[in-house]
């Protein structure tokens, strides 16, 4: 909306301007205020402050341009380009760059399911046996951090010198920011173009971050942050996607049998009555990579006995084995098919074989 009040107050300006009138932020307004209901009635729906503001920024545009050429100062290309890069000044700042892509994301691979485990030491733990190490930006910045706040704790609020304090604390704020999320999105984007099934638990992060000793090392993994993408990337590509209960055991429960144990925060191995030794986060990463499969061959059983008109086992009649019997062949044959079921509903990758 801005936008377009913005170019359409350079248009009206440089018209009036070429028709030897003299144009105005003031007049401009009221010229838009006018045509607004009849020609644009969807700009009622939003804030009037959007278009002034930008129509108001229009003017000062203008004015500086008019200024700086009565001072006989000539213009300079704010954003130098080369062909294929763009410089930006050295000053800082942000660059604003419109480009077309896909809306949707296309699967590499399709290598079954995996199971995914967040955690502090090791940031994502999956069923494959990887170990995901996080950046941990705060805990790299945590010291310069520390001087910027105390050297704006010194300044005078309002003054300048606070500003400039306050100013050179967000740089570090920001980089931490992008750290986090640059390393979250390229996990997330891998898992959803690799693997068409995945599991992921449903974490209590707020009730994380109130612990005093573990808040500072919850914030800066960013967990809440990554299963927001991994909604929408796995929704993009088609994989399925399977949030495990919060409260349903994954760490306790042995992988190997599904015996349940005792395992406090300090203990980091499981061992089992069946023989099975292993990690608790891989074992809770197992847990979750079966409980993701078992929930997708559910969804897939159901789609099939709904397709091929099959009854529930149970009620199961004589006359209807047969149709039964060529079930059992075609979920056995199209297991390899398994459907994707992204946020934005159902959907197949490939058709089962029949």
């Amino acid at each position: 909306m801005a936008l377009h009040a913005y170019h359409g107050a350079l248009a009206t300006w440089k018209h009036q301007y070429d028709a030897l009138e003299k144009p105005n932020e003031a007049n401009l307004r009221k010229i838009y205020n006018a045509i607004k209901p009849v020609e644009f009635p969807w700009a009622l729906e939003i804030t009037k402050c959007a278009p002034q503001q930008a129509i108001k920024n229009a003017g000062k545009a203008y004015k500086h341009f008019f200024d700086r050429l009565k001072k006989g100062k000539k213009g300079a290309n704010a954003v130098p380009t080369d062909g294929k890069k763009i410089k930006r000044p050295i000053v800082g700042g942000y660059l604003s760059v419109l480009i077309e892509t896909q809306d949707a994301l296309e699967a590499k691979t399709h290598s079954g399911a995996v199971g995914v485990d967040l955690g502090l030491k090791t940031f994502a733990t999956l069923s494959t046996g990887e170990l995901i190490k996080g950046p941990k930006p705060h805990r790299a910045l945590g010291k310069r951090l520390r001087r910027l706040n105390q050297s704006r704790a010194r300044k005078t609020q309002g003054s300048a010198n606070f500003s400039k304090a306050k100013s050179k604390l967000s740089k570090p704020h920001k980089r931490l920011a992008d750290i986090r999320q640059d390393a979250v999105h390229k996990l997330s984007h891998r898992l959803a173009t690799t693997f068409i099934v995945m599991g992921i638990e449903d974490l209590n992060v707020k009730g994380m971050g109130r612990n005093g000793h573990l808040a500072r090392s919850v914030g800066d993994a960013g967990m809440r942050m990554f299963r927001t993408q991994m909604e929408y990337t796995s929704a993009m590509t088609g994989a399925f996607l399977y949030t495990h209960p919060r409260f349903a055991p994954r760490t306790k429960v042995c992988s190997g049998c599904g015996q349940i144990h005792e395992m406090p925060l300090g203990k980091d191995t499981l061992s089992c009555d069946c023989g099975l030794v292993i990690d608790r986060d891989l074992n809770a990463a197992l847990i979750l990579k079966t409980a993701a499969s078992s929930a997708v061959a559910a969804l897939w059983r159901e789609w099939l006995w709904r397709c091929l008109g099959c009854v529930k086992p149970s009620s199961m009649k004589q006359e209807e084995k047969v149709r039964c019997e060529r079930f059992n062949q075609t979920f056995q044959s199209g297991i390899q098919y398994l459907p994707g079921f992204g946020r934005s509903g159902t959907h197949l990758r490939s058709a089962p074989t029949d």
